[in-house]
C-alpha cells in the first residue's frame, strides 16, 4: 500500500493488512505490486476503511523534468483511461522520486509538474506505456497550454460530461479529456489567444469559472469545483375555504424561460396543498407559470447564482362582477382579459351582466366585443382587479371609421395598417388605448367606438408614405366621426428582398431606415414574398432589418438600383443580458451603444434591431434578442455622452463579449 500526502511532503509504504499513520492534510493512496497496480487512486485523507480497486498490468515511467525540484514542487503521472465510474489515476511523485521509475496503469499517461500552490509547471504530451515495461516521459515547459482539473460532486459522478475552449468563434476540444468519477482532467496545447471559455456540456452541474485568461510566457492552471445546477421548488398554496375542490380548474405548472418563450421543464399537471421539486435546472432568471383553468399566474426566480430557490404560490381567488353597456342600454358582449397566451374569456348575459373568477389581483387589459355588432372591432381598458369588485364597461354609442384611399385617383388603398390612440380623462385619471388594425381596401375601415377625449390616427401602407397623426377631437355627444385618409405614393423605390436562414421567403420581416445610427426615419413590413419597397430617397441611408426567427443585420445597399437586393437572413444567437451597474449604484438610466456588423448603433435604431430598447432598465440590467450569433462590441454610457460613443471615442475601452454570450454579462458604465 502506498500514501502520498503533499502537505506532509511524505510517502508511506506499508504491506496491506499493516496499520499505519496518515498524516494530516490531503492524501492518496493505491496499490501495487511488482508488475501490477491500482488503476485509481484513492482519497484516504480520512483514515479508516477505504476501498481500493484491485491491480492491473502496469509499466514503468521514469519522469524527468526541465530542472530538479524546489521545496514544495512534486510531480504527478495522470493514467487516461480509468475504469468506467472509478476515480482518476493520478501517482504524485515528491522531489527525490524522480530518480528512480514509478508503476502506472497499462496505457497512455501524462506528466505534470507543480509548484506548490498547484499550478503547473511542465506538462508532457500523451505517452504510451506497455506492461512490464519501462520508459521515459519528459515534461516541458511550455507557454501558452492549459490545464484544467475539476472536482466532481459526488452525487454527479455517473453523468456524462464535456468541455470545450472557445478561441474567439471557435470551439477547441481539448487534447487531452479524461474523466473519472471525482475529476475531470482536461489539457490543451499551444492555445493562440490570450483569453478563452471554457464551455461545459452537462445536465446537472456548471463551471463556477467560465472565462481564463491565458498566460503567455508560462503555463495556464484552473481548477475549480464543479457546482450542481440549482434546485427549484414550488409550494401550491392549499385550497381557500370558499372554494369546493370540485370547483376547482385543473392545475398545471411549467418552468420558463425569463420572457416566458421557452420551456425549461415540461409542463406537469399540479394539485393544491402539494410541493414540486424541479432539479438541475440552467442559472438563469425563469418563470414559473400555474395555469389555473384558463388562467395564468406565477412568479418569477432569480437562479443566477446557482443557490436553490424557494417559490411559494398562493391560491387566492378573485371574483369579480359587472355590466357591459353601449352608450346608456345594457348590452350583450365578450370580455377578454389579456394574458401570455390565450385570454381568459367570459360572456355576459342578454342583461349584459357577467360574472367571472380572476386568480391575481392586478391590472389587466380587457378586450370588449359586442355580440350585437360583430362588425366593430373590439374596444379595450385597462383596470385595476380586486377582489369581489364591480366593474363595468361601458362603450360609446358612436361609430369610428376610417377612409383610406389614394390621393390622386380616389381608390381604397389595400394592406394599410391603421392604428389609434384613444387618450380620456375618467373620476380615476388620466386613461388611453392604443390599437392597431388591418385595411383590406373596403371603402371604409371600421374602428373601436372612441370615448371622449383625443384620437390620434396614423396609417401605413406598401408603396404609400405614412399619414399622421391625424387628430380628432372626441365630444361627448358625437355619434359619427369618419377620418379621411388621402396616401401619397412614395414614387421610385428598390425592392429588398429578405430571405429566411431556410431560404424561405421572410414574410413579416421588417425593414427600417436610419440616417444616424440613432433615429429611424422610415419602416416597412416584408409581404408574404419577402419583398418590401423601399423609397429610393432612403437608398443611401443605414438600412436595419429583424425578424423573429432570424438574426437581425445592418448593411447599406449596393449601387446595382435595376435588380432586387437580396439579404439573407442567418440564424440568431442566443438572448443576452448585460447587467451594467454604475460604481454611485445611480439607478438612472444608462444608454447601451454596440457595434453590430461592424457598425455603432444606439437609441431607437439598437432598439429595433434587438427587440428592445437602448436603455439599462432600473435592475442596471440590458436585455437583446435575435442578435448576429457573434462576438459584440458594447459600450453603456451616461446619455449625453451618447454622441462621443457613436464617434468612436470610447472603442478603446468597450467591452467584447465572445459568443456564445456569458450567463449575466458585467458592463462598466462610463459615467
Amino acid at each position: 500500500m502506498h500514501v502520498v500526502s503533499l502537505a506532509a511532503g511524505r510517502e508511506i509504504v506499508a504491506r496491506c493488512g499493516q496499520t499505519f499513520e496518515i498524516p494530516s492534510g490531503d492524501a492518496e493512496g493505491w496499490i501495487e505490486s511488482s508488475a501490477q497496480v491500482s488503476p485509481s487512486t484513492v482519497d484516504v485523507s480520512d483514515g479508516g476503511d477505504f476501498t481500493v480497486p484491485a491491480a492491473v498490468p502496469s509499466g514503468r515511467v521514469l519522469v524527468t523534468a526541465p530542472s530538479a525540484l524546489r521545496s514544495g514542487e512534486h510531480a504527478a503521472l495522470f493514467g487516461l483511461a480509468p475504469p468506467p465510474e472509478a476515480p482518476l489515476f493520478e501517482r504524485p511523485i515528491l522531489g527525490g522520486g524522480l530518480a528512480h521509475p514509478h508503476l502506472v496503469p497499462a496505457g497512455n499517461v501524462v506528466a505534470v509538474l507543480f509548484d506548490a500552490k498547484g499550478n503547473a509547471l511542465a506538462i508532457s504530451k500523451p505517452h504510451p506505456v506497455a506492461a512490464s515495461k519501462q520508459t521515459t516521459v519528459e515534461s516541458t515547459r511550455t507557454a501558452g497550454d492549459l490545464l484544467v482539473i475539476l472536482e466532481r460532486p459526488g452525487s454527479e459522478s455517473k453523468e456524462p460530461v464535456g468541455l470545450t475552449a472557445m478561441v474567439g468563434d471557435a470551439r477547441r476540444p481539448p487534447d487531452v479529456f479524461v474523466v473519472g468519477s471525482d475529476r475531470i482532467l482536461a489539457i490543451w496545447y499551444g492555445v493562440d489567444a490570450r483569453a478563452v471559455r471554457l464551455v461545459l456540456d452537462s445536465k446537472t452541474v456548471r463551471l463556477p469559472v467560465e472565462a481564463v485568461d491565458v498566460a503567455r510566457l508560462r503555463i495556464t492552471t484552473v481548477r475549480a469545483k464543479l457546482q450542481p445546477l440549482p434546485t427549484l421548488t414550488v409550494a401550491i398554496g392549499d385550497l381557500p375555504p370558499s372554494v369546493k375542490r370540485e370547483d376547482l380548474p385543473p392545475l398545471y405548472l411549467t418552468v420558463l424561460g425569463d420572457r416566458g418563450d421557452t420551456s425549461i421543464r415540461p409542463r406537469i399537471e399540479a394539485t393544491a396543498g402539494k410541493t414540486y421539486t424541479f432539479e438541475h435546472l440552467p442559472p438563469i432568471r425563469a418563470l414559473v407559470m400555474l395555469e389555473i383553468g384558463p388562467f395564468k399566474t406565477g412568479g418569477r426566480v432569480d437562479l443566477t447564482s446557482g443557490n436553490d430557490v424557494h417559490l411559494d404560490l398562493a391560491l387566492e381567488p378573485v371574483p369579480i362582477s359587472g355590466t357591459v353597456y353601449a352608450g346608456e342600454s345594457a348590452a350583450r358582449a365578450e370580455l377578454r382579459f389579456l394574458q401570455k397566451g390565450e385570454p381568459v374569456r367570459v360572456e355576459t348575459d342578454e342583461r349584459g351582466r357577467y360574472n367571472v373568477t380572476l386568480w391575481e389581483e392586478r391590472r389587466y387589459f380587457v378586450d370588449i366585443l359586442l355580440l350585437d355588432q360583430p362588425a366593430i372591432p373590439p374596444s379595450q381598458e385597462v383596470v385595476a382587479v380586486a377582489a369581489n369588485q364591480t366593474i363595468d364597461f361601458r362603450i360609446p354609442a358612436m361609430h369610428f371609421a376610417a377612409r383610406i384611399h389614394d390621393a390622386e385617383d380616389g381608390e381604397p388603398v389595400g394592406h394599410a395598417t391603421v392604428a389609434v390612440r384613444n387618450s380620456w380623462t375618467a373620476e380615476d385619471g388620466p386613461h388611453n388605448s392604443v390599437r392597431a388594425f388591418p385595411s383590406d381596401g373596403e371603402t371604409l375601415t371600421q374602428l373601436p367606438p372612441q370615448k371622449a377625449g383625443r384620437s390620434e390616427v396614423r396609417v401605413t401602407a406598401p408603396g404609400y408614405l405614412e399619414v399622421g397623426p391625424l387628430i380628432v377631437e372626441i365630444q361627448p355627444d358625437m355619434r359619427e366621426s369618419i377620418v379621411d385618409v388621402p396616401m401619397h405614393r412614395i414614387g421610385e423605390t428598390r425592392v429588398i428582398e429578405l430571405r429566411s436562414p431556410d431560404g424561405s421567403a421572410a414574410a413579416g420581416a421588417e425593414l427600417a431606415v436610419s440616417a444616424d445610427a440613432s433615429q429611424i426615419v422610415w419602416r416597412g413590413t416584408a409581404d408574404t414574398a419577402g419583398r418590401i419597397d423601399l423609397p429610393k430617397s432612403f437608398a443611401t441611408m443605414l438600412l436595419l432589418t429583424r425578424h423573429p426567427s432570424a438574426a437581425s443585420t445592418v448593411f447599406r445597399l449596393d449601387q446595382d438600383a435595376t435588380r432586387p437586393f437580396v439579404d439573407h437572413l442567418r440564424a440568431p444567437g442566443t438572448a443576452l443580458t448585460i447587467i451594467a451597474k454604475p460604481r454611485d449604484a445611480s439607478r438612472a438610466a444608462r444608454a447601451v451603444v454596440a457595434s453590430i456588423d461592424g457598425i455603432r448603433l444606439t437609441g431607437a435604431a439598437l432598439g429595433f434591431l434587438t427587440w428592445s430598447s437602448s436603455l439599462t432598465d432600473r435592475e442596471y440590467q440590458w436585455v437583446a434578442r435575435n442578435l448576429p450569433p457573434q462576438p459584440l462590441h458594447v459600450i453603456v454610457v451616461a446619455p449625453p455622452k451618447v454622441g462621443q460613443a457613436l464617434a468612436g471615442t470610447f472603442d478603446a475601452v468597450a467591452t467584447v463579449l465572445p459568443y456564445p454570450w456569458p450567463t449575466g454579462a458585467t458592463v462598466q458604465p462610463i459615467d
